[in-house]
């Protein structure tokens, strides 16, 4: 194994930086998703068919809520792992741990 390859503090802070902008994305996404995705349904059951239809996209908007809503928390809880793991290798390295990059591997939360 190279020097090169080991894991610094500032290695950690950079991937930090991308999880932390990567989960702000995935996050608002998933939180939008359902109320977007319920807003186009209504739209359009609207626009094709006017009020005759509107309680079928109304429960149409309801499922589409509540299927973002466990991916909201799925992706939460995943990101929330990732920096508990980054917290836990920071912790290792600032103890004075020698850790390789080819060594560092992140698992899903469980």
């Amino acid at each position: 194994m190279e020097d090169s390859d080991i894991v610094q503090l500032k290695d950690i802070a950079a991937v930090r930086s991308v999880v932390a902008r990567t989960a702000r994305r995935t996050l608002l996404a998933a939180a939008l998703a359902g109320p977007v995705g319920g807003a186009l349904v209504l739209g359009v059951v609207y626009l094709l068919y006017g009020t005759v239809r509107m309680h079928v996209s109304y429960l149409l908007a309801g499922v589409l809520a509540l299927i973002a809503t466990p991916q909201f928390i799925h992706w939460s809880r995943h990101y929330r792992s990732i920096r508990h793991q980054l917290d836990s290798l920071e912790q290792r390295i600032k103890n004075g741990e020698r850790i390789y990059g080819s060594q560092v591997g992140f698992h899903p939360y469980r």
